[in-house]
């Protein structure tokens, strides 16, 4: 399989996997805040920063280390494996003892209680980095995608029912260490890779020297990402925390989801081309180009229906998150370029450049959330916005030249879809304020089905290269599953023509047009061959899937309810303990000749030829041709009667 083809197909599974463990995650959040307050978010909210840097410290790099090696040995895996674990126990320690400062940092003293439960899941993912690692190396996404959609299914259907028992914040608690305790399961099940007692500090060292820059700038970038939380949660209320939590939640769902399945895919496709600049260059561009296709559409398209969105998804008392929601969708928008060029750091081995970047930037946050904190939570946010605007140019800039593709050949290859979201967000925005007087709902629909209408059309015009690079994909996908958008298109036509024909086959209006008008014309339609002044009853079958092997020659009489069929299964090679299903379709035309006559309920099977000025006897089964002038009748049916020959004249002589 080619480079392009792993990567479609890898980013095929990655994307169910993503888009499907969100949608869930999506449905079930919607759930429970109609369940729960957003005191109880909060809550929660204010122990990810721990857990997600101790997930941090847990990988040390090591799983993305393992992806870039070239060749890696069971004693390397194992050995990392054995390394997690041990970690995994210590830190869990460690955060059990601290539980009650935690509490008391916040001033929260539920806290203790929850926190020496809800870090059970840190032991939990040791186990699965290396099964991860393994999976992903080998680009098996599906396997993956099957793993975390169950686990996200099951626990969220754990969560909602303890919320409606009124668990309150405990069922978020449960929620989270189910998952981690499901996808341990799956993924052990799935992977037949098991560790040996084979320890070597060799290879943690060797591996080392990779890995422990990604796991600084991993620690930087979490404690960063959440320390917002963490000022909120202690300056403020865990209600407004709780609001804010959610904002970003529904900002970060589209433009994360979506910068995780490329760069989740991409990373292990593209280290094969590290040493081809052109190629990785070429290959970026469209990468960009398509990510942000997407994610511009979605956040823009998010950003001017937020009111009504949040008000029905999730319901009034959610809406002061709104004034958080708007700003937070402008680092959505940014998101993807920059974190896209990471990939670009790691296929090069730019690891220590990255790092020095991220320090930049993670410095620069902290001075932003220090000078706008005493201004309140907007205020907070907005620093963030302009933060990441003036970093995100810088790090897209040192990225590009490791391969020559400047900032400002990104920003041409990604304006044109930028402009055209940006004036139909303005616009949608506008609608929904100053035009729309219905409900939310109603509002949200129209704001919903004007801004991705137009969109599309908009682009389509236009000719933009994301948009043809996706149809491109789309279609080619198609055509491998042997479907062409040609063929599609004549089967939805064919299926319209008939089902119009059997509204006209039961018809008591049309009846008197029917039978010699309406009926032939609709067959010509669907591919029979139909003759002039041929009578066609009420509710007759034709093999809608083999039309073009039907003739009704002229004159011809097809009286109600008969059967004219052009495939059967082939019984030739039919022998016992074979299964009917398997057997192959025998086709055979169908002609029913000049002045003949199928009676009422008969059943002509294929191949059969009526002959000229014949009477097929009414529920008679014709399997051989019937001569003509004659009557045949009785299942089989069988010639009964000669009929004396006679010119014939048509009806209109």
């Amino acid at each position: 399989m080619s480079l392009k083809d792993n990567t479609v197909k890898g980013v095929l599974w990655s994307g169910i996997d993503t888009f499907g463990q969100y949608l869930i995650q999506f449905v079930v959040t919607i759930l429970l805040a109609r369940l729960l307050t957003p005191a109880d978010f909060g809550l929660i909210e204010m122990l990810i920063i721990f857990s997600s840097i101790s997930n941090i410290l847990l990988d040390s790099g090591f799983g993305q280390a393992l992806i870039r090696k070239k060749e890696v040995s069971n004693r390397d895996y194992s050995s990392v494996f054995f390394f997690n674990v041990l970690c995994a126990i210590i830190l869990y320690g460690v955060l059990y003892f601290i539980a009650p400062s935690i509490a008391v940092f916040y001033k929260t003293p539920e806290l203790t209680a929850i926190s020496r439960i809800f870090f059970i899941v840190i032991i939990l993912n040791a186990f699965v980095i290396i099964q991860n690692t393994l999976l992903s190396r080998a680009l098996n996404f599906k396997l993956l995608a099957k793993a975390s959609l169950l686990s996200s299914l099951l626990s969220g259907i754990i969560g909602v029912v303890l919320a409606i028992y009124g668990f309150g914040v405990w069922a978020l608690v449960f929620q989270m260490i189910f998952h981690s305790f499901v996808r341990v399961i799956l993924l052990w099940l799935f992977n037949t890779w098991k560790p040996t007692f084979n320890f070597s500090f060799n290879s943690i060292r060797e591996l080392w020297a990779f890995s422990s820059k990604l796991m600084v700038n991993g620690l930087l970038d979490t404690f960063v990402t959440n320390l917002q939380s963490l000022v909120i949660g202690r300056f403020f209320t865990k209600t407004d925390l709780g609001l804010y939590s959610q904002a970003k939640k529904f900002q970060s769902l589209p433009s994360q989801t979506l910068t995780q399945i490329i760069q989740k895919v991409t990373y292990p496709v593209l280290s094969k081309i590290q040493d081809n600049d052109e190629r990785l260059k070429q290959a970026y561009k469209k990468i960009i180009q398509v990510t942000t296709f997407v994610v511009f559409t979605v956040m823009l398209y998010l950003m001017a229906v937020a009111d009504n969105l949040f008000f029905v998804v999730l319901s009034e008392k959610w809406m002061p998150a709104v004034e958080y929601f708007r700003p937070l969708c402008i680092i959505g928008i940014l998101h993807p370029l920059q974190s896209i060029n990471v990939n670009i750091f790691l296929v090069k081995g730019r690891s220590g450049l990255m790092l020095k970047l991220s320090l930049i930037r993670r410095i620069l946050v902290v001075l932003s959330l220090v000078i706008a904190i005493k201004f309140g939570i907007l205020a907070l946010v907005w620093s963030l916005v302009f933060t990441y605007v003036f970093t995100g140019i810088i790090f897209i800039s040192f990225a590009g030249r490791l391969i020559n593709y400047t900032v400002l050949e990104q920003i041409k290859d990604v304006f044109p879809t930028f402009v055209i979201a940006s004036l139909l967000s303005l616009a949608t925005y506008f609608i929904g304020i100053y035009v729309l007087n219905s409900s939310e709902l109603v509002n949200l629909l129209f704001q919903t089905v004007f801004f991705y209408i137009l969109f599309v059309l908009l682009v389509h015009i236009s000719k933009i290269n994301s948009y043809i690079e996706i149809r491109t994909i789309i279609e080619s996908l198609l055509k491998k599953k042997k479907y062409n958008i040609m063929n599609v298109k004549g089967i939805i036509k064919t299926t319209l023509k008939y089902w119009v024909l059997r509204y006209c086959m039961h018809s008591v209006l049309l009846y008197p047009l029917n039978n010699k008008i309406l009926r032939p014309r609709l067959w010509r339609l669907i591919g029979c061959k139909v003759g002039k002044n041929v009578f066609i009853g009420y509710d007759v079958y034709i093999d809608i899937g083999n039309t073009n092997l039907i003739t009704i020659e002229e004159g011809a009489y097809i009286a109600n309810r008969s059967l004219i069929l052009c495939h059967v299964r082939d019984l030739k090679n039919y022998r016992i303990n074979d299964k009917y299903g398997d057997l192959p379709y025998r086709k055979g035309e169908v002609k029913i000749s000049k002045g003949a006559c199928v009676g009422m309920g008969a059943i002509i099977l294929p191949g059969v030829t009526v002959g000229e000025g014949a009477i097929v006897g009414a529920g008679s089964v014709v399997s051989k041709d019937v001569p003509a002038w004659t009557i045949v009748t009785g299942v089989p049916a069988v010639v009964t009667k000669q009929i004396r020959k006679r010119t014939y004249e048509t009806e209109n002589n």
